[in-house]
């Protein structure tokens, strides 16, 4: 119930079946089984809310943490609430929205960390939102900053929006509107408009830098000192360079004054 009341829609009276596997082939093989497509490798469960099933990948012979067990369960049942909007409107609602309000509604991150998102906004490499609507990347570390763009992102929208963001999308799509309307319709500004100032506030964002100098402080003193310690050993190379010269010159006067004919006697 709490989660239909984040999102704003009517609980249905569902029989879910829960089928727990140990692989992600054996989820990978469930999956194709019902819908005729694969899933990625780093995929520890997929929601069907219209066969109203949940796939989990647990591996009894690992320790594992029941609390990312319960939070991979929650997650799912956010995708499967999500179908009360219908199937249609489920399909034109973006892939980063479907994972993004899956994240805010259970106020946990499913998968990677916050600093992937502040080093990426940093060196220019957050992924484009419209690259983001059909699917995630393949690989692990695209799939894990796709994910903590898409939470960061669906937080900001409920911020600034003067209506709230995901029950009103979520009504306005299930009525048969478009989502990039109903965004603009519930926020005021497009896509564009509003993906380039959530690039600022990450960017600039103080509490994900001071975490950032905090867990790589040893990394970042060395980053800060490399350029005095290149400098003293440009200086003591250039100081060894004068010694040698001097030593030259001397040796040589020492020659001339030993044999003032040179060559020639």
């Amino acid at each position: 119930m709490r989660i239909h009341t984040r999102l704003g829609l009517p609980a249905r009276s569902v029989h879910l079946v829960l089928q727990v596997v140990s692989s992600s082939s054996e989820l990978n093989d469930a999956v194709s089984l019902r819908t005729g497509l694969g899933i990625d490798e780093w995929a520890v469960g997929v929601a069907l809310p219209f066969e109203d099933w949940l796939g989990i990948r647990h591996d009894p012979n690992l320790a594992y943490d029941l609390s990312l067990l319960r939070r991979v369960v929650d997650h799912e049942l956010v995708h499967l609430a999500l179908g009360g909007v219908g199937p249609e409107a489920y399909r034109r609602l973006p892939r980063w929205f479907h994972e993004g309000v899956a994240q805010w509604c259970t106020e946990e991150a499913y998968y990677g960390d916050v600093m992937d998102l502040y080093v990426a906004s940093r060196f220019d490499q957050l992924l484009p939102f419209r690259d983001l609507q059909e699917s995630f990347p393949r690989d692990s570390g695209g799939a894990a900053l796709a994910y903590q763009q898409s939470l960061s992102f669906v937080r900001y929208l409920t911020e600034v929006s003067p209506l709230p963001f995901v029950p009103r999308v979520l009504r306005r799509v299930a009525a048969g509107g478009s989502f990039e309307q109903a965004l603009v319709e519930t926020t005021g500004r497009s896509r564009i408009e509003l993906e380039s100032s959530w690039q600022e506030r990450v960017r600039n964002d103080s509490t994900l830098l001071l975490r950032f100098l905090r867990e790589n402080f040893f990394f970042v003193i060395l980053l800060l000192l490399s350029p005095l310690v290149l400098f003293a050993l440009v200086r003591q190379a250039r100081r060894r360079q004068r010694l040698r010269d001097l030593w030259d010159a001397e040796r040589r006067e020492t020659r001339g004054l030993e044999d003032p004919h040179g060559d020639n006697g």
